[in-house]
């Protein structure tokens, strides 16, 4: 799973809100259809960031997504007028989610919540020689310096390249444990 929800119960109940709340759990027992809509499309989305094996997933990632090169998310909303709804949401799932690199195909490198803070913002000098400022975890390891960064890099870049280059090799070493 490369995306997961942060205490999904907790967060279910305040995207629902507290009129939709069963009696029992103090609340007035009405459902609220928008929230309720909102809370399968992020639903949806789930599904579609973790890559499930479902027929409809499949059509919309082959269709629309199969360049490995561009994320999902960061693309403008393409497609069929329910994928463009769903797509509206998704900024609100990736404030309310953690990333787990699997694939990597999903990821922002420098953008995502995949580490205890971006990178963009750990690593400031270096993502700003960066060429694909919106590159995927897959395409970053899976090209050289040249075609990442701008060369050459400043002392501080240079720096924080050596860092992260660690911090890399860390959570490979990390995960295959």
């Amino acid at each position: 799973m490369e995306w997961e929800i942060y205490q999904q119960k907790e967060w279910l109940s305040s995207c629902l809100g507290f009129n939709c709340r069963t009696k029992e759990e103090g609340g007035l027992g009405i459902i609220n259809m928008k929230n309720l809509n909102t809370t399968l499309l992020l639903k949806f989305l789930d599904k579609f960031y973790n890559q499930a094996d479902i027929p409809w997933f499949k059509f919309t990632w082959g269709k629309l997504y199969n360049n490995n090169d561009t994320l999902a998310h960061v693309r403008r909303p393409i497609g069929f007028f329910w994928w463009k709804d769903i797509s509206k949401l998704i900024d609100k799932f990736l404030q309310m989610t953690h990333c787990q690199p699997n694939r990597g195909n999903s990821l922002m490198f420098w953008a995502d919540n995949w580490l205890p803070a971006t990178l963009q913002n750990t690593y400031p000098q270096l993502y700003s020689y960066a060429k694909r400022q919106k590159c995927s975890i897959r395409y970053f390891l899976e090209h050289d310096l040249s075609r990442l960064f701008h060369l050459p890099l400043s002392i501080q870049a240079s720096s924080q390249l050596v860092d992260l280059q660690t911090l890399l090799e860390e959570r490979l070493e990390h995960r295959e444990k």
